[in-house]
């Protein structure tokens, strides 16, 4: 059994993704309280520990609308979410910031909630339970598609053996953001489809394509915004540069072991670094600058 996982983009962050953070701990946080019920108390622990925060379109608690978000069911489960919401989360929050992310995230995810209810074959008669942060993710996204559809997104092939990974594979490639999102979203919607009549078959199709929908929708709304800087980190905040809105770049040459290599695309070019394969104290130069850079820069 295989996976393809991101395991990481290209995208230059210029704030640090504290409120991801914040969300990735008590996700991961409720997981463990939830596996340590069961192993103290077996299923009907785990049950009833998850139970006051699940959503259930047939019954009427207002709070697990978004309480849902933070509790999922499996270790598969939780670390998926936790690898795409720390990648992709973490890139709308640099360009949001962190209080209008936290707007986002939360919106996007009871948007996800009621996608979930109004494209399930029974709505609010469902007594189907919903848990997991894949809604709220799908919102960011949906924005990534959008504002970073020129980011490059790394995957790596996971080897599992009767669920125990055996390692991850060494070779890697690149996806442009758009085609990623783009398969992501035809994948979910596809899955409705074909399941909408037993709600899912196990995925919450429904929040998913509701979530992606709203990011979408969202991006469009801030693109302008988006593209012209408004949200710029404060002036306590180091100043890097953005990847997700700047224009696309020249190749880039390195100079190491007293030659000059490329031309390269910037991201193959840090990719390179993270591989080895270019010491971290090569120099780079493109038509835009004026003298050699450290590599690291990029």
């Amino acid at each position: 059994m295989f996976f393809l996982f991101p395991v990481s983009v290209d995208h230059r962050a210029s704030r640090r993704p504290l409120v991801t953070l914040w969300l990735l701990g008590i996700c991961l946080s409720l997981y463990v309280l939830s596996f340590l019920a069961w192993i103290g108390g077996g299923e009907d622990a785990y049950v009833r520990f998850l139970r006051p925060f699940w959503f259930v379109p047939a019954e009427s608690r207002l709070h697990t609308w978004l309480t849902n978000l933070f509790v999922h069911a499996g270790l598969f489960h939780v670390m998926g979410n936790a690898v795409y919401l720390y990648l992709f989360g973490a890139c709308v929050e640099d360009l949001l910031g962190p209080w209008r992310f936290a707007i986002f995230y939360l919106l996007a995810g009871v948007i996800a909630t009621l996608g979930y209810v109004l494209l399930s074959a029974r709505g609010f008669q469902s007594t189907i339970p919903l848990v997991g942060a894949s809604g709220a993710i799908s919102g960011c996204l949906g924005a990534c598609a959008l504002w970073l559809r020129g980011m490059k997104v790394e995957f790596r092939l996971v080897y599992f053996i009767f669920f125990i990974l055996v390692r991850a594979g060494t070779k890697t490639f690149f996806v442009p953001s758009w085609l990623m999102m783009s398969l992501w979203f035809a994948r979910d919607l596809f899955g409705l489809l074909l399941t909408v009549d037993n709600d899912g078959g196990g995925t919450a199709f429904g929040a998913h394509v509701g979530g992606f929908l709203f990011g979408l929708l969202v991006a469009f709304a801030l693109k302008t915004k988006v593209e012209r800087g408004d949200f710029e980190p404060t002036d306590s905040e180091p100043e890097l540069p953005v990847a997700a809105v700047a224009p696309e770049l020249p190749p880039v040459f390195v100079h190491f072991q007293e030659r000059q290599h490329g031309p390269f695309p910037r991201h193959e070019v840090w990719h390179r670094v993270r591989q080895g394969e270019i010491p971290a104290e090569a120099l780079y130069w493109r038509e835009d600058l004026q003298e050699w850079r450290p590599v690291g820069e990029l």
